[in-house]
């Protein structure tokens, strides 16, 4: 085992609008892996976006399969996945209602 390796890791937000650039950094559990880690800035982009008040969102990731296994949400039910559900839910009724 390396000296340096302590298992701590992060994740980032980097959010882009004009006028307004925010970086966010969240801590991840040790010794988290890369595929925990993408869920948890996802999430972490999630409770972003709820605090905001754009009319357009984007989240943007690289993590294939992060994307594959959130594509398959009939079949998830672990607490990271309910987690993100519950904010897209949150989400999609706010833009439902009316301004």
């Amino acid at each position: 085992m390396d000296i340096l390796d302590t298992g701590r890791a992060g994740s980032g937000i980097f959010s882009n609008t004009p006028g307004n650039d925010v970086k966010i950094s969240i801590r991840n559990p040790d010794h988290c892996s890369v595929f925990r880690s993408e869920l948890i800035v996802i999430s972490g982009a999630h409770d972003h976006v709820l605090n905001s008040y754009k009319d357009s969102i984007w989240i943007l990731t690289d993590s294939r399969s992060s994307i594959q296994y959130l594509k398959n949400w009939p079949k998830i039910m672990d607490s990271t996945y309910l987690d993100i559900l519950s904010k897209l839910v949150r989400l999609d009724q706010r833009k439902q209602v009316p301004a």
